[in-house]
């Protein structure tokens, strides 16, 4: 059990914990239920109750006034098992994120985590408070000085309590897309490329990610093997950051940017393809 407020917390495994890894910080001391699920928390400023069990990983209750006694009753929880099958593809890191902001349940207590899975296996959690959540593969892309982490086929699902739900991240009849970034300048020694699926209605969100990569020093990148549809493959080139800009925190745009659009066949091969940089900074 642990006191919170007027601030948030993210809770896991019966410990507070870190907002990005899901792994124990320290920052917050539980008190434990004794056999009977009895309990004593000091509240101080808190304004609600969360809870961690080896039955339901987080939940959230209302603290009551002063001396009163409180009734929790924890809900079944859900189960989700994550399939991964997707051909070429690596080992994966899969990011699961509650959105506290859509549950009646929760406004204090937040619950995120990262796992690995390996191609061909998949993840089961059987603890997962019922609530609505995204789950999407997570991929950290370095190129020079720059780094940056991104979402990767994200998909929302609904944990109902005492159901089980299923996701899969595959693409059974999937054609890869090869290419080239050309105009590579000599401070870009490598570039950022990302592949976006076109919605029906013609747009693209923009940090739904189908894949994403880092070329090779020749500009060279492939894509893990995409389903049939229609696609814009964007590439971004970032010069190496200057002193200052190292110290400025916040998102760096790219100075070289370079967009293109193509359908997948349900079968055969594509041509590659090939994304010419546009120096943003240059006049026309």
């Amino acid at each position: 059990m642990f006191a919170v407020g007027p601030t948030g917390i993210y809770v896991s495994a019966k410990a507070s914990v870190d907002s990005w890894s899901g792994k124990p910080d320290g920052r917050a001391t539980p008190a434990l239920t004794d056999a009977k699920g009895q309990f004593e928390v000091p509240a101080g400023a808190a304004n609600s109750l969360a809870i961690s069990t080896d039955l339901v990983d987080a939940w959230e209750a209302s603290l009551p006034k002063e001396g009163d006694e409180i009734l929790i009753e924890l809900p079944e929880p859900g189960a989700l098992a994550i399939g991964f099958q997707i051909d070429g593809a690596k080992e994966t890191e899969v990011f699961l994120q509650m959105v506290v902001s859509e549950s009646d349940a929760f406004s204090k207590v937040y619950w995120q985590k990262k796992l690995s899975i390996k191609n061909g296996e998949q993840l089961v959690l059987k603890n997962l408070p019922p609530a609505k959540y995204h789950v999407a593969r997570y991929r950290m892309l370095r190129t020079a000085q720059m780094g940056m982490g991104r979402m990767i086929d994200r998909t929302p699902v609904t944990i109902v309590s005492g159901k089980d739900s299923r996701i899969e991240f595959t693409r059974p009849n999937g054609v890869p897309v090869k290419g080239r970034v050309i105009g590579l300048p000599a401070d870009v020694p490598t570039a950022f490329v990302f592949v976006k699926s076109v919605k029906e209605d013609g747009t693209v969100e923009r940090f739904d990610l189908t894949d994403g990569m880092t070329t090779g020093k020749e500009g060279e990148f492939a894509s893990e093997p995409l389903l049939p549809g229609k696609y814009v493959i964007e590439a971004e080139g970032y010069p190496a950051l200057t002193p200052e800009q190292q110290r400025r925190t916040g998102i760096q745009a790219p100075r070289y940017k370079a967009t293109i659009e193509l359908t997948v066949p349900e079968s055969g091969k594509l041509d590659p393809v090939e994304l010419h940089l546009i120096d943003t900074q240059k006049a026309d």
